[in-house]
């Protein structure tokens, strides 16, 4: 990712060669960040960590909805 940046700021810094327009091209940039990007998506410990999360978030989904009810139960209890 370091070098990502070092190349934009290359880019940025770059003044525009004789007959250039000045527009800066960042094709190469752009595809570089897809790279690194799909390698992000295809890193095997980004995807155990997001599946590990997704699991603690429905066990904690369940956990709260199961206090919630037992909570709404006991209310009814002592209303009654």
């Amino acid at each position: 990712m370091t070098k990502l940046v070092e190349m934009a700021r290359i880019r940025r810094d770059d003044s525009p060669a004789e007959g250039d327009s000045g527009k800066i091209d960042f094709s190469e940039f752009a595809n570089k960040i897809v790279d690194e990007f799909k390698k992000t998506l295809n890193n095997e410990d980004l995807q155990n960590f997001f599946k590990n999360a997704q699991t603690n978030l429905q066990e904690v989904t369940k956990s709260v909805s199961e206090s919630v009810s037992n909570a709404l139960n006991n209310m009814k209890k002592e209303s009654t």
